[in-house]
């Protein structure tokens, strides 16, 4: 059994699949550049869930990670905090909207446009 095989076949086993996979065991990225288990390299047209778009390994990016993981995992909506603020500033003049609001779900979202549009 090769490597991939194994790899497959271990997440075939356990994952509940709620979609189908490349059948491609990825290891390194750079950039648009994906090397699988057995170093075979493709170039990465799928841009994920939109986060990809940065490349894989970009160093910008890993850079604003680091530096925000150094400060804080994570703050819940229930702080100020600075880049935070930043964010929505830019992202509401971008837009040409007054309000904007950042969740990590769509339930999340659909009961703040419930409340917004209750007011």
């Amino acid at each position: 059994m090769t490597p991939s095989q194994r790899i497959i076949e271990t997440t075939e086993k356990y994952a509940v699949r709620n979609y189908d996979r490349y059948p491609v065991v990825l290891v390194w990225g750079r950039g648009a550049r994906v090397r699988d288990i057995e170093c075979k390299e493709y170039i990465d047209m799928n841009a994920g869930y939109g986060l990809h778009n940065w490349g894989h390994g970009n160093e910008h990016w890993l850079d604003a990670v680091y530096y925000q993981l150094r400060n804080f995992i994570g703050l819940s909506g229930n702080y100020y905090y600075p880049p935070h603020a930043e964010l929505l500033e830019a992202l509401c003049k971008f837009c040409g909207k007054e309000k904007a609001l950042f969740s990590c779900e769509g339930a999340v979202s659909v009961e703040a446009a419930i409340k917004i549009a209750r007011k």
